[in-house]
């Protein structure tokens, strides 16, 4: 099961479609969630955060990478290509260019395909 701890949600099960899921919420006192995840290899990467609100100020902030480099920020969806090993931390939270900072629960849904 993905559980959110604090501020952390490790990703360690896949349901029956190769999916990662986890449901978290978001709040004054965590203002942001790392949703830490391992890659074992080069593929796309694909998430999406689904708020209870449609017009909910929240969003992939940034993706670290192993090697500590990061990307970002992005929306409510989330497509890159990861090429390295290792463990990854995905931040998520609300805009600092947007009014209304989203709190509340939301869920996180993050694939990664393969490429040749």
């Amino acid at each position: 099961v993905n559980k959110q701890t604090g501020d952390t949600i490790f990703l360690n099960t896949k349901n029956e479609k190769g999916i990662y899921t986890a449901e978290a919420s978001i709040d004054s006192t965590h203002s942001r969630i790392y949703v830490k995840f391992k890659n074992d290899y080069a593929g796309e990467l694909t998430g999406k955060i689904i708020p209870d609100q449609n017009s909910a100020n929240i969003r992939f902030n940034q993706i670290i990478f192993p090697d500590k480099s990061s990307d970002g920020p992005f929306g409510t969806d989330l497509k890159t290509n990861i090429k390295q090993k290792g463990n990854y931390v995905l931040v998520i939270g609300h805009s600092q260019m947007a009014e209304n900072p989203y709190y509340g629960k939301f869920k996180i849904e993050l694939e990664n395909r393969k490429t040749d």
